[in-house]
């Protein structure tokens, strides 16, 4: 990877322990818990359909369009993640979610990095155009102070291992600050208002899906930017009762806001001479 991609591109080379393997254990330590007793609606037979389509089509993809065989680890993340997220009794979304997630990753890209986040992508897509077929209910996980507890727990572990500490904590409390404007300014119940950051989606969402490193920014400005502008799109889409809103909140910022910031410090970065370590525009 050459120093301007690296400058705005995590690559998993950067890090000392892959984040991607404590995601795995994690996830995994949901799924066994959801099989078990949490009594998920899904089945196991459909969390096995996720995973073997993105692994699949990751190392398919892979080996046609990169001309290798490409190590399924971010894949199979993927699936686990789809796994958690998605609720059907039926096996066809998770298989088109897994689809849609790893081959979109191939075909949305810009200036060598995903614009999208996988997960994120393949779950807009599978509740905007098959609501009745699935969709996202965090009560299955029970929002018991256990459970809350364990996620937060070990999603804080994810965010400080993958440098992305700060995505996660501007996430919370900026939508705790909005969470009790919209109380004070649209009649809402503080705890309806802020309630939902205790939903073990939004807990999933906010520790393993908008800090993942390949579709964030690397330095701390541009993580606080980044999810400060998905906790502003996030809240007015509440404002006007539009559900799931930080799935569509995450999907409008990689457009609007990743696109962008990649774009500026590309340009930056050419104008410095690529040398961006000692770049006067280092902190965006």
């Amino acid at each position: 990877m050459s120093k301007s991609n690296k400058s705005y591109i995590t690559s998993w080379s950067d890090y000392k322990l892959d984040p991607r393997f404590l995601i795995i254990l994690f996830l995994g330590l949901f799924i066994i818990s959801g099989q078990t007793y949490l009594n998920f609606e899904q089945g196991l037979e459909n969390v096995i359909v996720a995973i073997a389509t993105t692994v699949i089509t990751e190392m398919i993809l892979g080996r046609i369009i990169l001309k290798k065989w490409v190590k399924p680890i971010s894949a199979l993340i993927t699936g686990m993640g789809l796994s958690l997220l998605i609720s059907s009794t039926l096996l066809w979304p998770y298989f088109l979610a897994g689809f849609l997630s790893i081959g979109m990753k191939y075909t949305f890209k810009y200036k060598g990095g995903h614009i999208f986040n996988p997960n994120n992508l393949a779950v807009v897509l599978i509740i905007t155009f098959f609501p009745l077929f699935a969709t996202i209910t965090p009560k299955q996980w029970s929002n018991g102070y256990i459970m809350m507890s364990i996620i937060i727990a070990l999603g804080l572990i994810v965010v400080v291992v993958a440098k992305r500490a700060e995505v996660a904590i501007t996430f919370i409390l900026f939508f705790l600050i909005i969470g009790y404007f919209r109380h004070l300014f649209f009649d809402i119940p503080l705890l309806a208002a802020i309630g939902p950051i205790m939903g073990a989606s939004t807990q999933l969402f906010i520790f393993f899906m908008i800090t993942d490193p390949k579709t964030t920014p690397v330095t701390r400005t541009g993580k606080i930017l980044f999810a400060l502008t998905i906790t502003i799109i996030d809240g007015i889409l509440r404002v006007n009762r539009i559900p799931h809103a930080p799935f569509y909140a995450l999907f409008l910022t990689s457009i609007i806001f990743m696109i962008p910031y990649r774009y500026f410090v590309s340009k930056l970065n050419q104008k410095e001479g690529e040398n961006y370590e000692g770049s006067k525009y280092k902190w965006i």
